[in-house]
């Protein structure tokens, strides 16, 4: 068993292919985008191996698990269990995620802190939990040889009665008490004061003989003092008090018993009351009320008040300015403390409640959605200032582990926190350290040592997400496993490749196999096996070109980069890591920023660009280019449609006009049909026995839920009388199975449906079908897609910024990438590319790189011009690639 043999793969676009992949080796699979190399790794490598495991589970499991399509093959052999890492698959977004959320490691964390954590009272510092037995070896340590007696207060007694409570003592065979510095026999006090009284229960010397009957007497003490212990020293009256549960012993302030739970932000117990856990609270942000100064009341200046029946606010307002003597034409610049205290807090009396009794109205009315989406646009948040944003509630705030606060631990760089954990010998925290020292030190071996367990996940660039989410499913100790990896060094700079190069080979080197789609050419040279699938896309793709020892092509491509001639300046920010520089960027040309993965690039693009060009662009364009740059648009990573009804059709708003056309048609009005009955969404013209969807989920039993081709419309997806009507002899299924560059040739004079189709063809995706699920593309083939939609949204010039385009695009890809962005350049856009891929570096117009270093190390500029420039930089890490 040497190797994994697949015979006749023929999923998707796959013709048919034979192909063999050693075992316990790194094999990557290269080639054009969309030529097939994701159909072979996952949908037939891991769909197979899923399958497999699939099969050994029950029905009631496999009822549970998500379901994958069985590839299309004759025959595997020597597959082993598989792992899959796709680059749609990078962990939540969410604001509540975090940098130890993504990676699983702060189960692991509450479990430390639970074990060994030390709660705090705050106002009084640490409290002591002590049982009888850890009492003992307390007094034993450090009072040996003293007489002491062991008492109990009968304080927490009051449900019983005094003389039942009485009784019951003397039944039980105490005989003394202790009250006000004397020792009095039980039997000769009224039963009316006893719960004034200690319960002495027992006298002895500390010593090792006496440590049995020590525990005892402590245990029985506990138990009658309803976790409360008195014990006197020699002939003293003074008295220690021990806790059994968390008690301050100077406020008797008392707190839960450490459970995991109080250092979860996202349970009931573990939250901040004030925050529920988010950290940060919701506050009119005035700023966003009165945005132009200048304005006034009468000129209609806040802009809450600017929609529908609020206007009418505005009467309010000036009636009671002028019953004041307050002029309602002054410009809210010129306002004073009596104005502004007017204009919010309004006037007992008048009718006029100000803005904050209008937000008050709107929040009763926020279950309505209108209301509540208007509310939205006028709340900033802040850190709550209850917990500061640490997301707890006291207890979890309060309870330190180690010399640091949970909260304290999610704000340590990894680096320290690994090192402090390291040295820890407590026996009991060796099973939650065994699990978690590996995750950290595997996140610093991929370049992440800078980052925090509490960082948001939002505020991640793409490399950084890619490389936890390979550290989370990377880093359990597994062999004899195959792992299909997307594109590892997506998101990752020239610079952080050979670390991830020596990640991937450990993988090797503990028995297991490795197959990544990749087209980063170190990692390709640095592989023991090499396929290569094409020649081009599509059905054009789909064949076996090159299998063997690992090589690269030259393909690398020669541009035309432009001087630049006018400039965008940007102000500094010092958001995230950022240090505060201002820059700037060419006018009407290519911008690339670069610089090694968590450097601030992606903060730079996405937290400071955009809304700084949004807020304030009239002082960051030149004033004769002021008419030329109206609108700012954003194409992130994240955010590509995945559902079962998504197309290529309907994620660019093709389907619409077609719709359209084909309602127009003399057969579809003599049926009367209309364009919605053209669309697999709604009821009407769709085929209702699958709901549009051409499958329908039939429960085997056994075999859990199958998809199985619907027998009312035999897949189609709509009824007869939709499929009736054509266009040139065609009908609405037959035009969605149509690749892109057919419907082109179909639709030439169409403009509203072939201006769509030619974007679509410029940018290499003419062989991908009109109605293709969104959710089989790969990660290359929706970058470009995603793109696409945002161009199709421009009318005016524009400022375009775009996070790694390059992400899943081989080298012919980005070449034909680039065309199309020179012809944005040609229409008067201005672009931004956060990039590694080092073609584009070279042939951008103007480059910023930022560094030296990621995290805290980064954030500086520390190189803006063009490429020719770069390549002689010193301090350049990405100089010495080029």
């Amino acid at each position: 068993m040497t190797q994994i043999e697949l015979k006749k793969v023929a999923t998707h676009n796959l013709k048919n292919i034979d192909i063999s992949l050693p075992l316990q080796k790194v094999v990557v699979v290269t080639g054009r985008s969309g030529s097939g190399k994701s159909s072979l790794v996952f949908d037939t490598l891991y769909g197979e191996a899923y399958s497999r495991y699939m099969e050994g589970l029950s029905s009631e499991v496999r009822h549970v698990l998500k379901h994958l399509q069985r590839p299309t093959l004759a025959e595997v052999k020597n597959l082993p269990p598989a792992l899959a890492l796709r680059q749609f698959q990078l962990g939540s977004r969410h604001p509540r995620s975090t940098v130890g959320s993504v990676a699983e490691c702060l189960d692991l964390m509450r479990a430390l802190f639970q074990i060994a954590g030390v709660i705090h009272c705050p106002d009084h510092g640490p409290i002591r939990v002590y049982d009888p037995s850890s009492l003992a070896t307390h007094l034993l340590t450090h009072k040996a040889g003293e007489r002491v007696w062991v008492g109990s207060p009968l304080s927490g007694w009051d449900q019983l009665a005094p003389k039942a409570l009485w009784a019951q003592l003397l039944r039980q065979g105490f005989t003394r008490l202790y009250y006000q510095g004397e020792t009095v026999r039980l039997e000769d006090q009224a039963p009316k004061n006893l719960k004034d009284y200690l319960v002495i229960v027992d006298r002895l010397s500390l010593s090792l003989e006496e440590q049995p009957r020590l525990v005892q007497a402590l245990t029985l003490a506990f138990q009658l003092g309803r976790g409360q212990v008195r014990i006197a020293f020699g002939a003293s009256s003074e008295q220690e008090v021990y806790f059994k549960g968390p008690t301050c012993s100077q406020c008797l302030k008392t707190f839960p018993h450490l459970s995991a739970v109080y250092f979860n932000p996202h349970h009931p117990l573990g939250a901040c009351e004030h925050c529920q856990g988010f950290g940060k609270v919701a506050e009119i942000d005035p700023d966003k009320v009165i945005k132009d100064q200048s304005l006034s009341l009468l000129t209609e200046g806040v802009l809450p008040w600017n929609f529908g029946r609020s206007k009418s606010y505005y009467e309010k307002a000036q009636r009671a300015f002028l019953k004041e003597g307050l002029d309602p034409k002054t410009p809210f610049s010129h306002y004073q403390k009596s104005h502004w205290q007017l204009l919010w807090e309004g006037k007992r009396g008048s009718g006029y409640g100000g803005l904050n009794g209008f937000f008050r109205w709107l929040e009763k009315k926020a279950y309505k959605p209108h209301y509540r989406i208007h509310l939205a646009r006028f709340r900033r948040y802040v850190p709550c200032k209850s917990c500061l944003g640490a997301m707890l509630g006291p207890l979890g705030r309060h309870c330190y582990f180690d010399g640091m606060t949970y909260p304290e631990a999610m704000e340590k760089p990894i680096e320290l926190l690994t090192k402090q954990l390291a040295l820890l010998e407590n026996p009991a925290l060796q099973e939650p350290l065994r699990e978690l020292l590996p995750k950290l030190q595997y996140l610093e071996q991929v370049g992440l040592s800078y980052l925090q367990l509490g960082r948001q996940a939002n505020t991640l660039s793409g490399g950084e997400m890619q490389r936890i989410v390979m550290a989370r499913s990377l880093g359990n100790p597994l062999t004899g496993s195959l792992y299909c990896l997307d594109e590892p060094s997506a998101g990752l700079h020239a610079y952080d490749v050979k670390r991830l190069e020596q990640v991937i080979h450990g993988l090797k080197n503990q028995g297991n196999t490795v197959v990544m789609v990749e087209h980063h050419p170190e990692l390709i040279l640095s592989s023991d096996h090499m396929v290569t699938l094409g020649p081009l896309a599509g059905e054009q793709g789909g064949e076996l070109i090159y299998e063997g020892p690992p090589r690269v092509e030259s393909l690398a491509w020669r541009g035309s980069p432009l001087a630049p001639k006018d400039f965008l300046r940007f102000p500094g920010s010092f958001h995230h890591n950022l240090k505060g520089e201002a820059f700037e960027i060419a006018f009407n040309r290519i911008n690339v920023i670069c610089g090694i993965s968590g450097s601030g690039k992606s903060t730079l693009l996405l937290d400071h660009m955009k809304p700084c060009f949004e807020d304030k662009a009239s002082k960051l364009v030149p004033k004769g280019l002021r008419e030329q740059l109206l609108e700012c648009h954003l194409v992130r990573q994240d955010g590509f449609g995945r559902s079962s009804r998504s197309n290529i059709a309907t994620y660019l708003n093709l389907f619409t006009p077609i719709r359209q056309l084909l309602a127009s048609q003399p057969m579809a009005q003599g049926l009367g049909l209309k364009p919605r009955d053209f669309s697999f969404n709604v009821p009407g013209g769709r085929c209702e026995a699958c709901k549009g969807l051409g499958v329908v989920d039939e429960d085997l039993s056994f075999l859990g839920e199958v998809a199985v081709t619907c027998r009312e419309c035999h897949g189609h997806r709509f009824a007869e009388a939709v499929l009736s009507v054509r266009f040139r002899e065609k009908n609405i299924s037959e035009i969605m199975d149509m690749t892109i560059s057919s419907a082109a040739e179909h639709f030439f004079d169409q403009p509203s449906i072939l201006t769509g189709l030619d974007q679509v063809i410029q940018l290499g995706l003419g062989y991908v079908r009109l109605g293709q699920p969104t959710a089989s593309f790969s990660g290359g083939e929706g970058q470009r897609l995603k793109l696409l939609r945002i161009l199709k949204e421009i009318t005016v010039k524009s400022l375009v910024l775009v996070d790694e385009p390059s992400i899943g695009l081989s080298e012919a890809d980005v070449e034909m990438f680039y065309l199309k962005l020179k012809k944005l350049i040609d229409r008067g856009h201005t672009i931004v590319l956060v990039e590694h891929h080092l073609s584009l570096i070279k042939n951008a117009d103007w480059v910023i790189e930022l560094g030296p270093g990621a995290g805290d190390g980064g954030g500086q500029i520390t190189f803006m011009g063009t490429p020719a420039q770069l390549k002689t930089c010193p301090s350049s890490k990405t100089a010495p690639f080029l």
